[in-house]
């Protein structure tokens, strides 16, 4: 399956010498897993439940890491193309605030996918190392 590919750069279509580019196999998925972390659950009106739940489960006061590990097992395994989560690392840095989240998983054409972050912009970082799975990070 190919899609049209989005620069990570701009969040815009990639464009090269006036064709659009496509994206298959992991870089695909890698490309579905990066639109989905950076959609706050609700944002899209077509799909209320589409997105994380950034607001209303991780970034307040008292986090549950049990919801928030729920979140990402859902939002992973959602995720078209995604086969199996080989591993899901969270660790909440209290005196900080920050959460650490590390991912492998594996793709249905049995590619991998590993992704990590940490610190307190989550998002912007998950989604950032979610489209830098596209080099170095698939194995």
């Amino acid at each position: 399956m190919y899609a049209l590919k989005i620069d990570p750069a701009t969040n815009d279509l990639s464009i090269t010498d006036g064709i659009f580019d496509l994206v298959s196999g992991a870089a695909l998925v890698a490309q579905r897993l990066n639109w989905r972390f950076q959609t706050q659950r609700g944002e899209w009106l077509l799909d209320q439940t589409m997105g994380m739940d950034y607001l209303g489960s991780i970034m307040v006061h008292n986090p549950d890491l049990g919801i928030i590990r729920a979140l990402f097992v859902e939002l992973l395994t959602g995720t078209e193309g995604v086969k199996v989560i080989e591993s899901l690392t969270l660790e909440f840095v209290r005196g900080q605030r920050w959460l650490n989240v590390s991912f492998r998983v594996r793709t249905d054409e049995g590619d991998i996918i590993t992704a990590a972050a940490e610190g307190e912009n989550l998002l912007a970082v998950l989604s950032v190392l979610v489209f830098k799975a596209l080099g170095p990070f698939v194995l």
